[in-house]
């Protein structure tokens, strides 16, 4: 059983869903549990998931209860703090007690409350959904409990070959805008590289948030860029976009704890320059699948632009690594055998 109790759209609620959506795939029994009016419970029911609602604590939790008692678990996927409370109050109250584990795919600082301390000594078992995650966990709980690196993965049809554009390098951004996302350095970026490979464009794809479309355009203006930037609103076929790139950009300047985008990019064989931020440097070898560089460095990420342009052959090669590694490592079906495999260890192991 899945507990999230986010209330909209996130990275984190991603990771949660596409779980129970791979595990209800492969026949497994799950359930999802989700506050009334939040997103991730609803989304787990649209995607064809057993769900149900609950209000908020305490008035809530009776019918929480219910729902529990009535799916049986033999594990309780905690995706949130609060979902983690809950799903240790829960195991508490059940006669056959499920085994608790707390999955963590947010960017927020890990740390050990006072009360946090009698949740983890109920829980069993904690999944990082990326490296730097896993060693917070580390310097926070040393080695006491049982613990996974366990990345996203999601089954990403393969766009068929779109011809890229002759005479321009075609770089692009497909992301909501807003600060965090660094489009800011990436027009930044573009200006400087532009001295040198007056070929290269780049397009921003994505749902206007914090930042609109007219204030992406005034930053292209003052870089003296605008004739090369293009903006696009939700694309109906991502894969296909993306086909059409020379090379992918997720220039965020923190966060992704997760990242869908990445992962698109690499199952369509184009490279990938990233920030090295959250989950990017796991996925991404720098100089074999594609380059990373530091956040808000607009040079350095200048240079990658520079480099992939003036070498198309060395781009499409890393195109080629990333699907492969895409294969090899971030696919729907790896991603529940993999979580599937630490119930198991973690339900074995488990006190009698």
């Amino acid at each position: 059983m899945h507990v999230d109790d986010e209330k909209g759209n996130s990275g984190l609620t991603e990771y949660a869903v596409s779980l129970a959506a791979a595990q209800k795939s492969a026949g497994k029994p799950v359930f999802f549990l989700g506050r009334k009016n939040g997103y991730a419970a609803a989304e787990a029911a649209r995607r064809g998931i057993p769900a149900a609602f609950y209000s908020p604590l305490p008035s809530g939790f009776p019918a929480a209860l219910k729902a529990a008692r009535d799916f049986a678990p033999d594990v309780i996927n905690a995706h949130t703090g609060r979902a983690h409370t809950l799903s240790v109050l829960i195991a508490a109250a059940l006669r056959r007690k499920p085994a608790v584990i707390r999955t963590r795919a947010d960017a927020s600082p890990l740390k050990l409350k006072p009360f946090s301390r009698l949740l983890w000594k109920r829980t069993g078992g904690f999944i990082a959904a990326n490296s730097n995650i896993l060693e917070q966990f580390r310097e926070v709980h040393g080695n006491r409990l049982a613990r996974a690196l366990i990345h996203q993965g999601m089954e990403i049809p393969f766009s068929p070959a779109q011809e890229k554009p002759s005479g321009v390098f075609r770089t692009a951004m497909v992301a909501r805008f807003a600060p965090v996302k660094g489009h800011k350095t990436a027009l930044e970026a573009l200006a400087i590289a532009a001295r040198f490979r007056p070929e290269i464009a780049m397009i921003f794809a994505g749902e206007e948030k914090v930042l609109k479309t007219g204030q992406l355009k005034t930053w292209a203006s003052r870089a003296g860029v605008l004739g090369r930037v293009s903006f696009h609103g939700l694309l109906p076929d991502v894969p296909a976009f993306m086909r059409g790139c020379h090379a992918g950009l997720v220039a965020s300047l923190g966060s992704e704890a997760v990242s869908r985008v990445a992962l698109e990019w690499m199952s369509q064989a184009v490279p990938l320059i990233a920030s090295r931020t959250g989950c990017l440097p796991d996925l991404v070898i720098d100089g074999q699948t594609g380059l990373l560089v530091e956040p808000g460095d607009a040079q350095s990420l200048a240079k990658a632009l520079i480099a992939l342009c003036e070498n198309k052959q060395l781009a499409e090669e890393m195109g080629g690594k990333a699907r492969e590694r895409f294969l090899a490592e971030y696919t729907a079906g790896l991603f529940e055998k993999k979580t599937w495999e630490f119930y198991n260890e973690v339900v074995k192991n488990a006190p009698a």
